[in-house]
């Protein structure tokens, strides 16, 4: 008798583990500035607690990511500032015309903006708090798109 093995697949996560350093919306180390430079399967965890003032627009996300907070008192705030001028944006545009992403997003407070937008992708949510996010279609997230290629998973 034949014994058959699937090759392992790649895990999601099993990338690197970068860190946000600052609540500053831009420059090394803060949130803006790590996204872009990680790599698809990449996690980012945070060493720094406090409120992440966005004034510049949406956090954007095309690849596959896991973006954990540590949770508890200490979870970041991620907000669109309350400075005269700053118009409504998502707080996180999840998209990638070429590939589908899974996006996990844990122990984080989303605030002040239009929430999360993704498109043919699967975002989990995991322990987040949504304050004060309003948009025509859903104020925490708006999941469009032509293909079957996308979910939301919420779990607290």
């Amino acid at each position: 008798m034949r014994s058959w093995q699937l090759p392992a697949q790649p895990r999601e996560g099993a990338g690197a583990v970068r860190t946000v350093t600052t609540v500053a919306e831009t420059g090394t180390g803060s949130l803006t500035e790590t996204i872009a430079a990680a790599a698809h399967g990449d996690t980012i965890r945070f060493a720094v607690a406090g409120t992440i003032n966005l004034t510049l627009g949406s956090l954007v996300i095309d690849k596959s990511l896991d973006i954990e907070g540590p949770g508890g008192p200490a979870a970041p705030r991620i907000q669109r500032s309350n400075a005269e001028g700053v118009e409504n944006f998502r707080i996180f545009r999840i998209h990638n015309e070429s590939s589908t992403l899974t996006v996990h997003l844990s122990n984080l407070t989303i605030a002040n903006g239009a929430g999360v937008y993704c498109t043919d992708s699967s975002v989990t949510i995991t322990n987040c708090l949504f304050l004060n996010n309003s948009a025509g279609n859903g104020g925490y997230s708006q999941l469009p798109g032509s293909s079957g290629g996308r979910s939301l998973h919420l779990q607290w």
